[in-house]
């Protein structure tokens, strides 16, 4: 028997085939076909027929002339038809093919690129359609040395990595452990149905979900644990917002539309609760940061750049109003009273020499340091202009009298 020199390449070739068939062979088989050619109607010649109740090794091409489309079949059935029962086929460039078979094992079923571990950053296990040629599949999947999985792309660059299409989860879990990461470029989470996102499953301690920037700070934290939610940096919202419950602030609340008059309406009420600490107010400010309005602690306002108001009401500037209405207690008219004792007048020329002011008239001094009390000086006034009306009135009776001795000392004359 001649032997042949052959390179490995052409020996490990041989092997495959070999291991395959032994596999497969390990039962009593029916009818064994090979034939090298095309498929096609049964050859009239160079076809040769093993029929057998044990294993068979069968060599194939042994001349390695790799003709196009030299390929080994396996056949159940008959000989007159068997190119349509093939379940096995081995192409000529190392590929093995079913038809509507399967590949399957009582044990681990072990699908290994590299076996010889001389390429194993480069050796790649690929899943595709289309073809039984290489050349011609349509890779769909690729497991890549490094145990990265990549669907949808030839290069993936995580353990798992999907593009150009979405991953469904239908009834199931994708469980993430402690430490572990989500990473999206770009793309969408959604949903049909309600979306639910639960941290602390287990309820176990306090966990949260948190969303962070590139800066690995939290912008977005809900916290179900303590039962607060956290929004940090700048948000806008476009919509309406709604909070059935208490809604928290740490920063400013800012209306930036420059195009319309913004609102800040409610249906029933508007509180502003000020809380129990030092220096806690609600103000109003104008463009160059002075306080329009200045509410503090103790319900004193302020008005005009009034930041520490020590009065219900403190204004800097003018007031206009159409009336102007006070509660009093009591009102002057008890000036008219028969038991009111009126100074005189030359009383009242002594305490003006002496004071420089009416009497129960505030002095300009007193003015100057504590202010006007409109009030207190609109009923002062009107008591000195009632009272100024008695002397008048007492004057008038005295001039009366006056008039009516000079008439008669006139008349006495003539």
């Amino acid at each position: 028997m001649k032997t042949k020199k052959t390179t490995k390449k052409q020996s490990l070739f041989s092997m495959k085939h070999l291991i395959i068939l032994s596999l497969l062979c390990c039962t009593p088989l029916k009818v064994l076909v090979a034939q090298i050619g095309p498929i096609g109607p049964f050859p009239s010649s160079g076809t040769k027929y093993t029929e057998a109740k044990q294993t068979n090794i069968i060599l194939f091409d042994t001349e390695q002339k790799k003709k196009r489309d030299s390929n080994f079949y396996v056949a159940w059935g008959k000989r007159s038809n068997w190119n349509k029962n093939i379940k096995l086929e081995v192409l000529e460039e190392g590929a093995v093919a079913t038809r509507d078979g399967m590949f399957t094992d009582w044990g681990d079923l072990y699908l290994v690129s590299n076996w010889d571990s001389s390429n194993f950053e480069n050796s790649n296990i690929r899943f595709g359609f289309g073809s039984n040629l290489r050349r011609n599949v349509s890779e769909k999947m690729r497991l890549t040395g490094k145990g990265w999985l990549g669907i949808g792309t030839t290069n993936p660059t995580a353990k798992l990595h999907l593009t150009g299409g979405a991953a469904c989860i239908d009834g199931h879990e994708l469980l993430l452990n402690d430490k572990s990461n989500l990473r999206m470029k770009g793309g969408s989470i959604s949903n049909w149905a309600a979306f639910n996102f639960k941290a602390d499953y287990d309820n176990t301690g306090d966990k949260q979900y948190i969303f962070r920037g590139k800066d690995d700070i939290g912008y977005i934290t809900f916290d179900a644990w303590n039962q607060k939610n956290i929004l940090h940096g700048k948000t806008t919202f476009k919509n309406d917002i709604v909070s059935e419950a208490q809604l928290s602030l740490k920063g400013n609340l800012t209306f930036t539309n420059t195009e319309e008059v913004q609102q800040l309406s409610t249906y029933k009420g508007l509180e502003i609760a000020l809380n129990n600490t030092e220096e806690s107010h609600f103000s109003v400010k104008n463009p160059i940061g002075v306080h329009a309005l200045y509410v503090n602690l103790q319900g004193n306002v302020g008005i005009g750049g009034i930041d520490n108001p020590k009065e219900q009401l403190h204004i800097n500037g003018k007031v206009k109003a159409s009336a102007f209405i006070t509660d009093l207690s009591s009102f002057p008219d008890y000036v008219f009273a028969n038991d009111y004792e009126l100074t005189s007048l030359s009383d009242i020329k002594k305490y003006i020499k002496a004071n420089q002011h009416l009497p129960g008239m505030p002095s300009e001094k007193e003015v100057i340091k504590n202010g006007l009390d409109l009030k207190e000086i609109s009923v002062l006034s009107v008591e000195k202009i009632e009272e100024l009306y008695l002397h008048l009135i007492t004057q008038q009776e005295l001039i009366s009298k006056l008039e009516e001795r000079v008439h008669q000392l006139e008349t006495a004359k003539k």
